[in-house]
Parts: structure tokens; sequence; C-alpha cells
């Protein structure tokens, strides 16, 4: 399995430029300061359906933008989010820092994919939500945030950011050697100064056990910036101790394909992946 550190912290996007307006412009949401740090006010941008009351206990799907842990905006999935919102769930849309608006590392991005969780989980009541059906979702980096948010356990902490369920899009799960896996050609000091910590702490196919979230994965065949290989080999080991992890391939699809507005293919793959993301929840019951 070969993966290229270069091409994972490169400043691509898994989403189009056209999805990345910043700060995001969502009209249909309702606006929460989940965090304040020193130099930024963190947001997370809600999404009802048009029956919700404050009496309801409904399942949720938090979204974290993919961007390469450097740019991206919440704005990504607000389709997604839209969608779910008229299935019946409330859906949520996180901003987290990047490193270009804010000098952040990946353990940062982490730091706050927690925090908006936890958010969410202790306002369940007011949001409408049940705190034992919250999903993690994202792509790309943000599907790395998602999957962290699923693998990677934050012992101290008092509310659990753990998700229940976990949707993932092309995501980062590897960030460090496994299994034979060869990355000579990585640059470790540089590695490490990325992700702010050994790449290991942060490299959720590391931390795999038994009792991990149920998971549904979304990745192409064709995948140069996260590549496929890598899904493949996180899926294997959640199913290898007993966890349920789905890994749909998207034959000869690139990065982001997941997106609306791909080429000559349009939407298709776009539906697609909403199309398998509902069977997923169906069989969690989270819809009818």
């Amino acid at each position: 399995m070969e993966i290229s550190f270069a091409s994972i912290f490169c400043l691509l996007s898994s989403a189009p430029n056209s999805q990345q307006s910043y700060p995001p412009q969502l009209p249909n949401s309702e606006k929460h300061i989940y965090k304040k740090t020193s130099d930024t006010t963190l947001y997370l941008y809600v999404y009802k359906p048009d029956e919700w009351t404050s009496e309801d206990n409904r399942p949720a799907i938090v979204f974290y933008f993919g961007g390469g842990w450097v740019g991206g905006s919440p704005v990504h999935f607000s389709s997604q989010a839209q969608h779910y919102a008229d299935l019946g769930l409330v859906t949520v849309l996180a901003d987290y820092r990047v490193a270009s608006r804010n000098e952040t590392k990946v353990k940062h991005c982490l730091e706050d994919a927690r925090d908006a969780m936890r958010y969410v989980r202790s306002n369940a009541k007011q949001l409408g939500i049940d705190p034992n059906r919250i999903a993690s979702s994202g792509g790309s980096a943000g599907g790395h945030l998602a999957a962290c948010l699923g693998i990677i356990k934050d012992r101290l902490e008092e509310i659990s950011s753990a998700p229940n369920a976990m949707v993932l899009f092309n995501p980062a799960c590897v960030l460090a050697p496994i299994d034979g896996t060869d990355l000579s050609s990585w640059n470790t000091k540089n590695m490490k100064e990325r992700v702010g910590l050994p790449p290991e702490e942060l490299s959720p196919a590391h931390h795999i056990k038994p009792g991990n979230p149920p998971c549904v994965i979304f990745h192409g065949t064709d995948d140069k910036t996260v590549t496929f290989d890598t899904a493949e080999k996180f899926s294997q080991l959640m199913n290898q101790v007993g966890n349920d992890c789905i890994l749909y391939p998207f034959e000869g699809r690139e990065h982001g394909f997941f997106n609306r507005g791909q080429g000559e293919r349009g939407d298709r793959d776009y539906h697609k992946t909403l199309a398998l993301t509902d069977k997923f929840l169906k069989k969690l019951k989270w819809i009818d």
C-alpha cells in the first residue's frame, strides 16, 4: 500500500471552488457559537426539519468540510445537510480552524471537531436531538476528523465527542506506516510538524478496536490525493475486529467525486452517495 504524504497534505480540497466561500452564507440554517479562541469565533450551522419542535428526540449528523486541514468552508456539505433535514434529521455544519486562516496544525482541527460534537451532544435537548444517535461525517480532511472522533477516544472529556455512526467520503484514515506500508518517501520531520504530534497518534487506522461505531465509506478507486488502498486497509481492520464498516468503491473516480457538478457526470455520484447513505441510516433505523 503506497501513500503520498505530500498529496494528503496538499492544498487541494475535496470540494469544488464554488463550494468554498468563506465566511459561509447559509441562510436556511441557525447559527450557534460553539467556541471562542484567541483569534476567532467558531460557529455551527444547524438545519432543522420543517416539523421540528423542542420536544423532539431526532437523530443528527455533524458534517466537517474538506480542504487539506488548510482551507475549506462549512458550505461544502450544505446540500447534504438540507437533504437529511428534509428526511427528518437535525443536521449541523461545523466550522473549524485551518492553517490558511488560523496558522493551526491538524491537532487543533481535531480539538475543534471534538468541541463541536460536544456542543451538539451537551445541547441535545435544546436542539431536539437524541444524544445517542449522532453521526459524524466529512470528506477528505473532514473525513479524517469524523473518523478520529469515532476511533480515537479522548479519555479526559466529561461529555463524549464520540459519534454513534460515521459517514466518510474519501477520508484520510492512514497517516503513518501500518502493516508493512512503505512510506520511505515521506519526510518524517515535516509530517510531525504539520500534524503537531507523531502522525500515528492521529491516524484512525492505528487505533481501531472492537466497539467502534458503524461506518460507511465512499472512495474513488483512482483517488490520487487519498489513495483507495488506504480506505481498503481501514475497512479491513474495522471488520477484522467485528466492527460494521461498509466500503463502497467508485470505479475510476478521483478525489471529491461525490460533490455536485462533477463535469460530465454532473450530480450522478452525488445522488448515488446520498442513496447509499440513506440505506445505511435505514439500517440503523434513523430514517424510515
